[in-house]
């Protein structure tokens, strides 16, 4: 539901990650076993819909989160790069995920 509004790619706003917290997978669990290990047409499945609901929800406000902070590192990094003097590009690569730049090998005196 999240990758189909086009916040973000169906891989990365899977309610997955949710069902994977502590707790959330045993709610699953219990969920799945309550509607039995047979189909029936006419059961109600209304607490199964509410759960599955409710966890793209909650992940849908993870993944909002997740942008927002992204978002002011990027403004960060580029009012840094400008007020700096440097080239723009530069807050690409130290940008949160990218990696480290590699040490630096001391100066002999």
């Amino acid at each position: 539901m999240i990758a189909r509004e086009g916040v973000l790619a169906p891989e990365f706003s899977s309610i997955e990650s949710r069902l994977g917290r502590p707790g959330n997978t045993w709610e699953c669990y219990r969920q799945l076993n309550d509607r039995g290990t047979h189909y029936t047409p006419r059961q109600d499945v209304s607490t199964w819909v509410r759960f599955n609901l409710t966890a793209y929800h909650q992940q849908a406000q993870t993944v909002q989160g997740r942008l927002v902070r992204s978002g002011r590192v990027w403004t960060a990094l580029a009012d840094f790069a400008e007020e700096s003097g440097l080239d723009e590009r530069i807050s690409t690569s130290r940008a949160p995920g990218s990696p480290s730049p590699p040490p630096t090998s001391p100066t002999p005196p």
